[in-house]
């Protein structure tokens, strides 16, 4: 049996959910720090994916994603600007996407974290 996102349509096994995915790269991450260096791609990429960002948040990570990935900037960097820029006590704004938030226009990801080898 094939198991769909419902935002997406990513095609998974029946037992693993994108979320269930999602939650084994974190786990990866915080076992081995090599898959760190990538945290913030893979946050910023699931979370922009299943439409959990508020707008503002969005706004900015779609800028943080753009320095990452045409200007060169290290993900590091973004974290470090994360901090001084968009810390729980420096935005008046919640990251997490809130009931009465516009709807998202639907995307079709070319690649989704389904297609992420295991």
């Amino acid at each position: 049996m094939i198991n769909k996102c419902s935002l997406y349509g990513a095609a998974t096994d029946a037992n693993i959910t994108c979320q269930r995915i999602f939650d084994e790269f974190l786990a990866l991450e915080f076992s081995n720090p090599a898959y760190g260096k990538v945290h913030m791609l893979t946050v910023s990429c699931f979370m922009i994916q299943h439409q959990r960002y508020s707008d503002p948040a969005l706004l900015w990570m779609q800028q943080a994603l753009r320095d990452v990935l045409e200007n060169g900037v290290d993900p590091s960097d973004i974290r470090l600007q994360m901090t001084s820029e968009v810390d729980q006590g420096k935005r008046d704004w919640k990251i997490e996407r809130q009931p009465g938030e516009r709807e998202l226009p639907h995307i079709t990801w070319s690649i989704t974290i389904a297609d992420q080898p295991a």
